[in-house]
């Protein structure tokens, strides 16, 4: 289980946190017994009334989808420039009409972030 190194809350007190609230106590007592928000409170219920038991377990800090992610056909682009024009970072960013610190990102996840990236090759391996 991966828990928070601060968490105020496990599983066990989020079951003791549903089990009050659906008992009658105020959303708002529960939290200051609890010394957790109100929201936090209300997160739990609904986590509980969507998923059960398991919706009180914790959760990988990962994202599961990434709204701001560049589309795969630019991804493309910025490596076709990169490797067949041998562009930088900011010329990459100039010529798409885009921010460096996005196309940096995008280098970085190709691995083609450093132009010496582009040397793995045999043409290379003499050198």
């Amino acid at each position: 289980m991966i828990m928070h190194p601060q968490a105020r809350t496990t599983p066990l007190i989020r079951r003791e946190i549903v089990a009050l609230v659906q008992a009658g106590e105020a959303v708002a007592a529960v939290a200051r017994r609890f010394k957790i928000s109100r929201p936090t409170v209300y997160k739990w219920l609904a986590r509980f009334a969507q998923a059960g038991e398991s919706g009180l377990r914790d959760r990988r800090p990962v994202a599961i989808r990434f709204p701001t992610r560049v589309r795969k056909a630019v991804e493309r682009q910025i490596d076709r420039l990169r490797r067949t024009r041998r562009l930088l970072g900011w010329q990459i960013a100039e010529a798409l009409s885009m921010a460096r610190s996005t196309v940096i990102k995008v280098l970085k996840r190709l691995n083609i972030a450093r132009l010496r990236d582009l040397r793995a090759g045999p043409l290379y391996a003499a050198l």
